[in-house]
């Protein structure tokens, strides 16, 4: 009789707290969660949804300390291993977030290509924001070969080519993030500046002009657009661009005749 009535009580919190969370009341879900816990302590997913709680009313500790009794209960929550990389990253613990991300891809089954994509994705969001461009650009690309339709993400590896110095890869993902997202303006500016790096100013000019139609506020592109059009490069061609390097490669073979004919 005792055991039928904890087991009436534990579902009573545990609808509370569902209901508490679908209305947004975050403490009203996390006190109802650690009343069904209390009762129920092996369930790694109420543990989960009680870091959610946790996290969304501000407790940011409690909330690690509920993501980490999910592992307890089950080493290979995949679900619990990302939330808790993303806490760790919005706490700035980068390292430790990249850590979960790695532990996470390595419990991940490959029978399961969303929690695959999910862990590339936070494994790529851990390394851009410290700066392992690399790391980021290799995530990305494992994200895409999952998800090539996410323009958002195709972007991000733009951007993670960019500051690697592979200007010519990143002009490559930016195409694909305009292809899947031609809305975006914010691919259409890096777009052009990349395009701008690699002597393109044609292209570059006609890629943040759009940038600027699809966001006319955005200050940033307008500055850099009125730059382009005021450059004096800004006037050649595509075509004067391809003769002045063949003029150059000319120079380069003149010059290395005469070096060798001293």
């Amino acid at each position: 009789m005792l055991a039928l009535w904890r087991k009436l009580k534990a579902r009573r919190a545990l609808e509370a707290g569902d209901a508490a969370r679908d209305v947004r009341d975050w403490q009203a879900a996390a006190l109802a969660y650690r009343r069904y816990l209390g009762t129920v302590p092996d369930d790694a997913g109420i543990w989960v949804q009680l870091g959610h709680a946790l996290k969304e009313s501000g407790a940011i500790a409690e909330a690690e300390t509920a993501y980490r009794a999910a592992l307890d209960v089950r080493a290979d929550d995949v679900d619990a291993c990302l939330h808790l990389s993303h806490l760790l990253r919005a706490s700035g613990r980068q390292d430790e977030a990249s850590a979960f991300c790695r532990d996470a891809a390595d419990r991940a089954p490959a029978s399961h290509p969303d929690a695959q994509a999910e862990i590339q994705r936070a494994l790529g969001d851990a390394a851009r924001d410290s700066g392992e461009w690399g790391r980021a650009a290799d995530a990305y690309s494992a994200y895409l070969e999952i998800v090539p339709g996410d323009g958002g993400i195709w972007a991000q590896l733009g951007h993670a080519l960019r500051e690697g110095g592979q200007f010519e890869k990143a002009h490559e993902a930016y195409r694909k993030a305009i292809a899947c997202s031609p809305e975006s303006a914010d691919a259409w500016f890096f777009h052009g500046l990349t395009l701008k790096v690699l002597g393109r100013w044609t292209e570059a000019q006609a890629a943040v002009s759009r940038a600027v139609e699809l966001d006319p506020a955005d200050n940033r592109a307008r500055e850099e657009l009125k730059a382009i059009t005021s450059s004096p490069r800004s006037s050649r061609t595509d075509a004067a661009r391809r003769e002045g390097a063949g003029m150059a490669r000319d120079d380069e073979q003149r010059l290395l005749i005469q070096s060798q004919s001293r």
